[in-house]
C-alpha cells in the first residue's frame, strides 16, 4: 500500500484501539505511535529504523527521547510521546525543544499523543526549535491534503534539504490559510471596503457605502452557499475496481499462486468475514475464479452480494460519512482462522495454501 492508503488504514483503526491505548503512554506507542513508524515505512523492528529510548547528550545531562526515526544508522527525526488521554500544548514539546540545542544534526521533532501527530523543525533560527508545528496530522480527521508533504518524510522518500523545503512550504500553507480564513470566513472589514472601492470608485456619502458594505457581505455568503451545494450535488467518481488476478506476466505472482490451480471449485462457499473497524460478522462466499484461479470472497451487505472492495467502501462511509469515496476496501475484511482464530487478510487466501485449506474444509463441515 502507498502512504495515503496507509494513513486511511490506521485513521479507520484508531476508534478501536483507543480504549487500550489511553491505558498508558507505553500503550500509546504501541498501538497507536509505532503502527504511524509503520505507514511512513520505518520498521520498528528494526533498530537501523526505530530505536526506542534514544539517548541525546543535552548540556551535562544525557536524556532520552521516546523514539528516534533513523536513516542509514543515524536519527533523522526525534519523536516524544504522551499518553493519549492528554491534550497536547506547547509544555509538552519542551524536552524535543532541549534536543534542537544539542550538536544532533537531526532538523525535525515529532510530539504526538498518538492522535495528533505535531512536526517541528528550525525554519526560523537555526537550531531553536519554532514555537509552532510546521504540520499537524490528526488521525481522527485524516487531512489528506498533506500527504505530498508527509510524503518527504517516509523513510525511502527522507532527504533532508528536500525535507526542510517541504517544512517551509507546509508552515506557509498553514499561514496562508490561517489569513485566508481570517479575511475571507466571514469577509473582513478591510477586504469589503476594498471591494467596495472597486464596485463604485467615485465619491459616496457613507449611508451609501455601508449600503454596499452589507450588499457585498451578503452576496459573499449566498456565494459560498452556492458554491458548497453545486459541490456537494456532484456525483462521486467510483474509481476502477482493481482486478482480483494479478497482470499474468508478473511471474512472481504466478509462483505464488501457482497452488491455486490444484483446487477447482466453480460454485462457492460459506465463510465467516468480518470488517476489522467494525468487528462485525458478515455473510460471505468463498470463489475461486479467473485464469489464476484467484480466491476472494464476496460479502452481503445492506442485502447486495459485493466484491470486498466494494463492501468495505460502503461500509466505511456508513460509519464516516466524511470519509473519502476513493477506499481499498479490500484491506477492511478478514477471514477468521479456523486452526488458531486469529484473523486473516482476505488476501492471504491467494498466497496461503495451508490457511486456504483450513478454511475450505470448516466451511464445508
Amino acid at each position: 500500500m502507498d502512504l495515503l492508503e496507509n494513513l486511511r488504514d490506521l485513521s479507520t483503526r484508531v476508534k478501536w484501539r483507543l480504549p487500550a491505548a489511553k491505558r498508558s503512554e507505553a500503550n500509546t506507542s504501541q498501538f497507536l505511535v509505532m503502527p504511524f513508524f509503520e505507514a511512513l515505512g520505518y520498521s520498528v523492528h528494526n533498530p537501523n529504523h526505530v530505536e526506542p529510548e534514544f539517548t541525546a547528550d543535552v548540556g551535562i545531562q544525557r536524556e532520552k527521547v521516546d523514539f528516534a526515526l533513523k536513516q542509514d544508522g543515524k536519527p533523522v527525526i526525534l519523536v516524544e510521546v504522551k499518553y493519549a488521554d492528554i491534550n497536547l500544548d506547547n509544555q509538552h514539546a519542551a524536552q524535543l525543544r532541549r534536543y534542537f540545542s544539542t550538536k544532533l544534526d537531526v532538523k525535525f521533532g515529532i510530539l504526538s499523543n498518538g492522535l495528533e501527530f505535531r512536526f517541528f523543525s528550525d525554519l526560523e533560527n537555526q537550531n531553536v526549535m519554532d514555537d509552532e508545528p510546521f504540520l499537524t496530522l490528526d488521525l481522527q480527521c485524516l487531512d489528506e491534503t498533506l500527504i505530498d508533504v508527509l510524503e518527504q518524510f517516509t523513510r525511502t522518500s527522507f532527504e533532508k534539504i528536500k525535507a526542510i523545503q517541504a517544512a517551509r512550504t507546509a508552515k506557509d500553507r498553514q499561514r496562508v490559510r490561517q489569513v485566508i480564513s481570517a479575511e475571507f470566513d466571514p469577509l473582513s472589514h478591510g477586504i469589503i471596503d476594498h471591494l467596495v472601492g472597486i464596485i463604485q470608485p467615485n465619491e459616496m456619502d457613507e449611508a451609501r457605502r455601508a449600503g454596499l458594505m452589507r450588499l457585498v457581505n451578503q452576496e459573499w455568503q449566498e456565494f459560498i452557499r452556492v458554491q458548497s451545494e453545486r459541490t456537494d450535488s456532484q456525483p462521486h467518481e467510483e474509481p476502477q475496481e482493481t482486478p482480483i488476478s494479478s497482470n499474468p506476466d508478473d511471474s512472481t505472482f504466478l509462483e505464488k499462486t501457482s497452488f491455486l490451480a490444484k483446487y477447482s471449485l466453480d460454485g462457492s462457499v460459506e465463510v465467516p468475514v468480518f470488517a476489522t473497524f467494525q468487528e462485525h460478522s458478515f455473510e460471505a462466499r468463498l470463489s475461486l475464479f479467473g485464469m489464476l484461479h484467484s480466491a476472494a470472497s464476496i460479502i452481503r451487505f445492506d442485502e447486495e452480494w459485493l466484491t470486498p472492495l466494494q463492501a468495505g467502501k460502503r461500509s466505511r462511509m456508513s460509519i464516516d460519512p466524511k470519509a473519502t469515496y476513493y477506499v481499498n476496501g479490500m484491506n477492511y475484511w478478514q477471514l477468521r482462522d479456523p486452526a488458531s482464530g486469529e484473523l486473516r487478510p482476505i488476501n492471504d487466501l491467494r498466497f496461503d495454501e495451508e490457511f486456504l485449506r483450513r478454511v475450505l474444509s470448516h466451511a464445508e463441515s
